[in-house]
């Protein structure tokens, strides 16, 4: 990869201490262990260009992504695991939680 294509377009911290980063090359996420992050990277399969995460009250993730609209992801004992996608061929770039 060329350097201009590393890119973290934001940082996030999930309810249960994980580390959710939006990049060029995808969502990158460090989960929180007993005394250290472990990168578990591949939970999340997406190699899209992620512009933003959040983390809602339910403990449920959504991603945006150019082109790939938004989408769902439900945390469980075993990880993130997609649920649906939203406005697929939509160019979104951040999304924000009401509070």
């Amino acid at each position: 990869l060329y350097d201009w294509q590393n890119f973290v377009h934001q940082i996030t911290e999930t309810m249960a201490g994980d580390i959710l980063a939006a990049t060029n090359q995808g969502l990158m996420i460090l989960r929180r262990g007993a005394d250290s992050f472990d990168n578990a990277g591949d939970e999340i399969r997406v190699r899209w260009h992620i512009t933003s995460v959040l983390e809602d009250r339910d403990s449920t993730v959504w991603v945006t992504s150019p082109l790939n609209g938004v989408m769902h992801y439900i945390r469980d004992d075993k990880g993130y695991r997609w649920k649906e996608t939203f406005f697929q061929g939509v160019e979104l770039r951040s999304i924000h939680c009401d509070e």
